[in-house]
């Protein structure tokens, strides 16, 4: 149920910034989804268009994109990136491996008529 308040939350700042460019409509939404989000993209790509209908944003695509997240091994102190939740060291293998970003979802842009 996180996918319906990260939805809210996306819907509205995108109007939001649609109203302020005097925009008619949305068109395409773009969102970056963290490698470590545990939210279910298909949930959130349905709360948002059913947030969006009345809207501005009503027939708008929401592009979602998966981006990886950089990571440092305790052990070795290799930085490496991860594209997926519970990985190892890509170096050593070790499991002493701490996240240097968050769990988080981004509006990256919006593009109106």
């Amino acid at each position: 149920m996180h996918e319906y308040g990260i939805a809210q939350e996306i819907v509205s700042t995108a109007l939001e910034c649609a109203r302020a460019e005097k925009a008619e409509r949305i068109t395409r939404v773009h969102i970056e989804m963290s490698a470590l989000a545990d939210e279910s993209e298909d949930s959130l790509q349905m709360y948002l268009e059913t947030l969006a209908r009345g809207t501005l944003a009503e027939s708008a695509v929401f592009d979602i994109a998966r981006v990886s997240v950089s990571a440092q091994c305790l052990d070795c102190q290799t930085t490496f990136t991860l594209a997926e939740l519970g990985r190892l060291c890509s170096r050593c293998g070790s499991a002493g491996v701490v996240m240097q970003g968050r769990a988080e979802f981004k509006m990256t842009g919006i593009e109106v008529e």
